[in-house]
């Protein structure tokens, strides 16, 4: 192997850069953060680090710097027409999301920057994304009383339905506020914040300017409260206000627009209870039809859980509540503020055909959720158990048109006739033996497909799905996991099957193989198996996939937030990790 070249004492994340008096360059913020973090992990570890070992096959491959930790994601596709599942023609033939974090620790300063590439954006992605850069980077200084960040923001207020920023890397979204957050920490439980900035919008920012301050105060932390029936309760109190000028030609646009959001948290010993509510100002947009009413959102949640038992019980209700920093905006660009779902989040794949989308124009909601835990040795003999049941319905709000610029009035408690999603969700996670375990469940979901829009059809789909997962442990730290599902509808693509097998050697590989078939489809033609393929290898914190074959088109969802998938054919490969 050839020798490494000389370093001069820096360690290998450290970079050398070079400034020639006759280069011309501009000193952008964006810039100027990513060289003060860059010169506040290389310049100290310069001075302190060992001359460099000798290299060594066996010996450690990556030495960091005190402080300085990170994260990283390629996320690689190849692509062919395929046009039995309506695969398109790419012209690239080729899909990379790739980005390389770096975070740094210093006593109370931190500074990060993130390298993000598009190159093109993966099949799915906005094709706005195209292309690189450094759309993430900040300094912060936190003392625990004072807390200070200059650069991009992630943050929310309460449960995010004022206001919330964050990333979601498998969804495309990120809505980061690009300015100065401050913290304030007095005592007492009592914990003030203040921020200001543009939001991300791909490589660029929205025009519109957030403003936002949340105060919030933990009784449990107030002498005199601590022992008291107070001490489990949590108060809060947001307002987040955006600004965008009026440049519309046909209405006379509110260039500032604020929302207000009181809350209550309480978490007692075996009950805990949240309430939120929101009201935000006239925000005419082009989600809203550019209609003059104001918009509500209230949740409310209570829950129990005590030995083998627990339960929860939630309710929303949203009203006009999309909010953006740019008006003319849609889909999931620059969002302000985040709408907690009530659905739960289904992992099996053929439960995820028709998730719900959480829609802020108008909703209304139930959830009852149930859990319940058979040890080994009660009523089912060797066999341990937890049982699961969940009932979700969502419907929409009772309107009447008033024919203005008012769009329409609507009573706060009348839920309107029009199902969007309805779920029942009934789950036993059995566990036979110390080798044998497995999941039976039964998933009934109801979707209005013309609202929640998560499939090309133009009708309510009524679906009921069975899944059997078993797992059985092997010698020699290897495991075998077989999955078979059947969801059973007669309305859209028609019924489908799957079957799933997958093999392990613990800590270090798995394989996977799987036919997802359409075997109820009304064209004969379109009752297509969709089979693939799947490879991995783990070795501490990196992970790397491979696999291969069909994808069938579909939509996405996190947390109510989703994306459109659409059909594919070809090798998807994945390195990820952390150092």
């Amino acid at each position: 192997m050839a020798r490494q070249p000389d370093r001069g004492g820096l360690p290998p994340p450290c970079l050398v850069i070079h400034l020639y008096p006759s280069a011309r360059f501009s000193l952008s913020l964006q810039t100027a953060v990513a060289v003060l973090a860059l010169v506040a992990v290389c310049l100290p570890a310069r001075a302190q680090a060992p001359a460099t070992p000798p290299y060594t096959p066996n010996g450690p491959a990556l030495q960091m710097p005190e402080g300085l930790r990170g994260d990283f994601q390629w996320d690689f596709a190849t692509y062919r027409k395929d046009d039995a599942i309506g695969a398109p023609e790419v012209p690239e033939r080729i899909g990379s999301n790739a980005y390389l974090q770096l975070l740094y620790d210093k006593g109370p300063f931190s500074a990060g920057v993130r390298f993000e590439s598009y190159q093109p954006p993966l099949l799915g992605f906005d094709p706005n994304y195209r292309g690189t850069g450094l759309p993430y980077r900040f300094i912060r200084y936190n003392s625990g009383m004072l807390d200070i960040t200059v650069g991009n923001i992630y943050d929310q207020f309460g449960s995010g339905t004022a206001f919330r920023t964050y990333q979601e890397w498998g969804l495309g979204y990120d809505n980061s506020l690009d300015g100065v957050r401050a913290i304030v920490r007095p005592g007492y439980g009592l914990q003030v914040k203040g921020l200001i900035g543009t939001q991300r919008k791909f490589f660029t920012q929205s025009p519109g300017i957030v403003r936002g301050a949340d105060v919030q105060w933990r009784l449990a932390e107030v002498p005199g409260l601590d022992s008291s029936a107070w001490a489990p309760v949590t108060l809060g109190l947001a307002g987040v206000s955006r600004y965008q000028r009026d440049d519309n030609p046909t209405y006379i646009l509110p260039q500032n627009s604020g929302l207000i959001s009181p809350r209550l948290r309480y978490d007692g010993k075996h009950w805990t209870a949240t309430f939120e509510y929101a009201y935000r100002g006239q925000d005419p947009s082009a989600a809203n039809a550019f209609i003059y009413r104001p918009g509500q959102a209230l949740w409310a949640q209570i829950g129990y859980g005590k030995g083998q038992l627990g339960f929860t019980l939630a309710a929303k209700r949203i009203d006009n509540m999309d909010f953006r920093s740019d008006r003319n905006e849609g889909f999931n660009n620059v969002l302000v503020n985040y709408l907690p779902p009530l659905t739960p989040q289904l992992t099996y794949r053929l439960t995820t055909l028709y998730p719900y989308a959480t829609q802020p124009v108008g909703e209304m909601g139930l959830q009852a959720d149930f859990f319940y835990r058979v040890p080994a040795g009660r009523w089912l003999g060797s066999t341990s158990a937890n049982f699961i049941g969940n009932y979700t319905r969502i419907q929409g709000l009772d309107r009447q048109t008033t024919g203005d610029l008012r769009g329409y009035t609507s009573p706060f408690f009348k839920p309107g006739g029009e199902v969007y999603y309805e779920l029942i969700q009934a789950e036993a996670q059995l566990k036979f033996n110390p080798r044998l375990k497995g999941t039976l469940g039964y998933y009934g979901i109801t979707a209005n497909i013309p609202v929640i829009k998560v499939a090309e059809y133009s009708g309510i789909v009524y679906s009921h799905t069975g899944v059997a997962d078993l797992t059985y442990k092997l010698p020699n730290k290897r495991s075998l996991r077989l999955e078979g599902s059947y969801l059973h509808t007669r309305q859209d693509r028609g019924s489908w099957a799957l079957l799933l097998a997958e093999y392990t050697i613990a800590p270090h590989f798995f394989f996977s193989v799987w036919d997802e078939y359409n075997l109820g489809n009304a064209e004969p033609s379109r009752r297509i198996h969709y089979i693939g393929g799947q490879a991995g290898y783990i070795a501490g914190s990196l992970r790397v996939t491979a696999g291969y074959g069909r994808q069938r088109a579909g939509v996405f969802c996190v947390g109510g937030v989703c994306r459109v998938i659409p059909a594919s054919n070809g090798m998807q490969v994945s390195v990820s990790g952390n150092f």
